[in-house]
């Protein structure tokens, strides 16, 4: 079952909602103008990333924003999930696996020889380290 769309235009607004979730989740300042340029832009231009759009049971429950860069060290396109966000309310029920799961394959497709995720450092759950 796939839970990844591609976002499209039209999606920007409740993109936008979701991003101001994550970002006050983080603790991250949300300036909704500047968002809103980097989403159309990623939308627009797809060798700069892609942006999706999590759905569960066909309603959007949250978003993911993968962009592309290029490292010797790995032999050539490499990415980076920047944002990886699932509303509260459908957390824990193994939707973010097979967000996880969908991405990779997809990054496989596009030729990514190594995929990072940005995660902050007291996001335990998510990955992250509280030690330096």
């Amino acid at each position: 079952m796939e839970v990844l769309r591609p976002a499209e235009f039209w999606d920007i607004a409740v993109l936008l909602e979701f991003v101001g979730e994550y970002y006050a989740y983080d603790g991250i300042a949300f300036d909704a103008g500047r968002v809103r340029v980097g989403l159309e832009q990623l939308i627009a231009d797809e060798t700069l990333g892609r942006v999706w759009l999590i759905q569960q049971g066909g309603q959007g429950v949250g978003h993911a924003v993968l962009t592309y860069g290029f490292d010797l060290e790995f032999g050539g396109r490499v990415a980076t999930l920047t944002e990886v966000y699932i509303g509260e309310a459908h957390r824990g029920r193994g939707l973010g696996k097979a967000v996880f799961r969908e991405l990779e394959h997809f990054a496989l497709e596009q030729g990514v020889f190594a995929l990072e995720l940005q995660v902050e450092s007291d996001n335990l759950e998510a990955g992250g380290s509280t030690s330096a």
